[in-house]
């Protein structure tokens, strides 16, 4: 399981169905084709992040994070998508 802290406070990533539904739903691109990692930009990672946290959390939150904190979101994230990557197979 992999998580992410947010002004000290934990919180669990899941790139799973309902994430990318969410994601769809929020920006009109389709996960499923994979275009929208590569035309990854603040807004899409962002909104990333955002359906991505299992619990219950503001943008404003997800727009906080500090450059200090992006290494270990990245290392995050990476986890999330081998975890999803692996249970494909």
């Amino acid at each position: 399981m992999n998580t992410i802290e947010i002004n000290g406070k934990e919180y669990t990533l899941a790139y799973n169905i309902g994430a990318q539904k969410k994601l769809m739903e929020r920006t009109g691109k389709n996960p499923f084709d994979g275009s929208i990692f590569e035309d990854m930009n603040p807004i899409i990672f962002s909104e990333l992040i955002f359906c991505m946290v299992q619990e219950e959390i503001k943008m404003e939150e997800i727009d906080s994070i500090g450059i200090k904190d992006m290494e270990k979101l990245e290392a995050a994230l990476s986890g999330v998508m081998q975890e999803s990557e692996s249970e494909k197979k």
